[in-house]
Parts: structure tokens; sequence; C-alpha cells
């Protein structure tokens, strides 16, 4: 907006040619701007799809942890790549964690005390839990093309918790 004003301001003063080449220098600088914006969040989502992925061939044997545990279902594993591909940019990358029963958790905390995850057991189902101080929330949601409200507003509040 400030580029705008300062365009709109020389316009004023400087008349229409000058105008137009600082207009479209700022458009460049936008663009450029806009192109490394986009390749920094394509890296961070490369980067964490890759951990999924390695997530996902740790777990892919019944037994996994020596324990029982589940083998993950591939269809855990494509609901948590739609869900890390649909995740706002602004959120914090989560902690990517298998769980015993087959699913992909995804977990991000703050303190013993604050913590939110989202359990990915298929394409099409999230379950949540969080821990805020004293209180608590749990819950399932259906996941189709945009992560559940009720999700995102836990998280914003994780994340904008006092420290």
């Amino acid at each position: 907006m400030n580029g705008q004003l300062a365009i709109r301001s020389n316009n004023f003063l400087h008349g229409g040619l000058q105008s137009k080449v600082l207009t479209e220098e700022f458009r460049e600088v936008q663009e450029y701007s806009d192109a490394s914006r986009s390749i920094t969040m394509r890296s961070r989502l490369l980067g964490v799809l890759e951990d999924l992925g390695e997530v996902y061939r740790e777990g892919g044997k019944e037994n996994w942890d020596g324990y029982g545990a589940k083998r993950v279902r591939y269809a855990a594993y494509l609901g948590a790549d739609r869900f890390l591909r649909t995740l706002p940019s602004a959120v914090p990358l989560p902690e990517i964690l298998l769980e015993p029963d087959g699913a992909i958790a995804f977990e991000w905390h703050k303190a013993s005390n604050w913590v939110f995850s989202v359990s990915v057991e298929n394409m099409n189902e999230l379950s949540y839990a969080g821990l805020f101080g004293r209180s608590e929330i749990c819950g399932k949601e259906f996941f189709r093309d945009e992560i559940p409200q009720a999700i995102i507003q836990s998280i914003a509040r994780l994340v904008s918790s006092p420290d």
C-alpha cells in the first residue's frame, strides 16, 4: 500500500511518464517479492513433506516401535499430506509423529501444559486434542477442502498464548 501511495503522490508531483516508470518498477519489485515468498513457502512445504515421507517409511511395518504398533496406513499418509498442503502458510510447522494405532499426528507445543495435536487416520477425518494451561479440548472434524476452523482456531490459540 505504501508503494501505491508513493506512486500516486509521484504522479501528482512529477507527471504521467515518470509515474508510469515508477509504477512498472514497483510492479517488478512486488513480483520479485511475491516470487521469493512463493519459493520460501514451497521450500518450507517440500521440507516438511520430505519429513512426512520419512515418518511414513519408518512406520511402514507392523510393530515398527517394538511394542506392537500397527503399520501406518496409506490413507493416513495421503490425509497427512493433504493436511500439510492445506495448512495456511502463517501457521508454524508442526512436529510429525507416528501413533501406535497407525495414524500420523501433527503436534505443536509451547510447554508441557500448552500442547495441541491433530491425528490423521484417513483422508476425511481429523481427530484433535489440546491442552491450554488448565483447559482441555478434543474432537473430530470432517476434512474436505479446508482445515476445519476448530483446528485453525486451536493452533492460533496455542501460538498466540503468552510464553
